[in-house]
């Protein structure tokens, strides 16, 4: 009878409940999207470039989301103990750098054609851009620190500090002058900030975000537990994948001054990067988890045979 691995799952498939998470949040991005370019209506005074705004916002609100995960998990493990909080912290910051690295890519693409800039050093793009390189410092230490219990304290020490900027990045353009535009939804928002069709596309865009960063999670979490069980059987070494992808910013190009078809470049490309990347990271994700499921599966036939390791029982030396 086939084990069950550490990542919940059997074979080199998908775990059932990650399948029904992809096509639930599949389905959301499908309306969002269709809600984004079929019926909110083109802002006024910024023309199509304003419809970024669909993704940028999820983006922030998903980042933030997954480094209050690395929060809570990292009290959870320095209180409570266990490898499970601390996987979980550890899937938690690589997901919200890759979802922090998108939400800085699109906030300078739409920053070029209205501002004129690709990045100002504002209150709100500084802040978060503090708080993403202090999670980019949380991987490396995770990387770099001694194995076992110690470097993971390091790292839940850092996860827990690094949170205390989300609400300064929140309320960073209330507390200071900046050019970034002002709160438009949540509590803090004026009354009217957004006309109504706007409202439900961005809440669309919000859902279908979210139910991709519980994707998201579910997939880095399970391929972390595989990570520490093929640390932990017996065998002559296995080189993992990289943790991380690259990313980029896109070139410059010559500012505009009023909306138009002129801005249609900036929406593909950060609608482009933005998908490119998400696949690509999922796609990574399920691709490594299966490959180190079969990886677990031989090892531990391996380990239950020795002849596969090339010893014969009664024959040592």
């Amino acid at each position: 009878m086939r084990q069950r691995d550490a990542s919940g799952g059997r074979g080199g498939g998908l775990p059932w409940g990650d399948g029904a998470l992809v096509g639930v949040a599949g389905a959301a991005m499908v309306a969002a999207m269709a809600l984004i370019f079929l019926w909110a209506p083109t802002d006024v005074n910024l023309g199509v470039v304003q419809r970024v705004f669909y993704i940028h916002i999820p983006l922030a609100w998903t980042a933030f989301m997954a480094f209050a995960v690395v929060f809570v998990s990292s009290i959870a493990y320095l209180w409570r103990g266990g490898e499970r909080w601390d996987s979980l912290a550890y899937a938690a910051a690589e997901v919200g750098v890759v979802l922090g690295a998108l939400m800085l890519a699109t906030g300078s693409i739409w920053a070029k054609p209205v501002w004129g800039v690709w990045w100002t050093w504002s209150p709100r793009l500084t802040t978060s851009l503090i708080l993403w390189l202090l999670y980019v410092a949380y991987l490396l230490l995770r990387a770099y620190a001694p194995p076992g219990s110690q470097g993971a304290r390091f790292a839940a020490v850092l996860g827990i500090l690094g949170f205390l900027n989300v609400p300064i990045v929140y309320f960073s353009v209330e507390w200071w002058r900046d050019v970034h535009p002002e709160l438009v939804i949540g509590p803090r928002a004026e009354p009217g900030a957004l006309e109504g069709s706007m409202v439900v596309t961005l809440l669309v865009s919000l859902l279908a975000f979210t139910l991709l960063l519980g994707l998201l999670l579910s997939l880095r979490y399970r391929l972390r537990r595989l990570e520490g069980e093929v640390e932990r059987i017996p065998h002559g070494g296995f080189h993992g994948l990289p943790a991380l992808l690259p990313f980029a910013l896109p070139a410059g190009g010559p500012a505009r001054e009023a909306p138009g078809e002129g801005f249609l470049p900036y929406l593909f490309v950060a609608f482009s990067i933005t998908w490119l990347v998400l696949f690509g990271y999922v796609a990574y994700l399920a691709r490594r988890q299966a490959d180190l499921r079969r990886e677990v599966e031989r090892l531990r036939r391996s380990s239950a045979n020795p002849e596969e390791k090339g010893e014969t029982p009664g024959r040592r030396a």
